[in-house]
């Protein structure tokens, strides 16, 4: 069977480009009309404020504070896909869907490493 790609084998390039997507995809939920009269988008512009204050102190947050970083992303990537709406769903769901599967699968792994130095 062929090597499945993880978080592991990408470049610090593509994991900025993570990064930054995730950035992207918020600021087009809270960016959208639907979204005006809704108390969600405070929640919103909390995440795009958190985003974009790590990734403009550390590029590179991902390589430093792993698990903080994808848990952050899970989080943000599950409360978009349940509260968008049809055309942001159409344009992005995907990329969650893709997305979201990889960086729970290192976060395991990155659970599972720290509990066995712990041991």
């Amino acid at each position: 069977m062929a090597h499945q790609p993880s978080f592991a084998d990408f470049p610090v390039s593509k994991i900025n480009w993570l990064c930054r997507a995730i950035v992207n995809l918020i600021q087009v939920v809270v960016a959208d009309e639907h979204y005006e009269d809704y108390d969600e988008t405070h929640e919103f512009r909390h995440l795009l404020w958190w985003w974009e204050e790590h990734l403009d102190m550390d590029p590179e947050l991902f390589l430093h504070q792993p698990r903080m970083f994808l848990e952050e992303a899970i989080h943000v990537s599950s409360l978009i896909e349940a509260d968008m709406n049809e055309v942001v769903k159409e344009k992005f769901l995907h990329i969650v869907k893709i997305i979201r599967p990889e960086m729970q699968n290192l976060l395991d792994e990155i659970v599972r490493k720290e509990e066995q130095e712990k041991n």
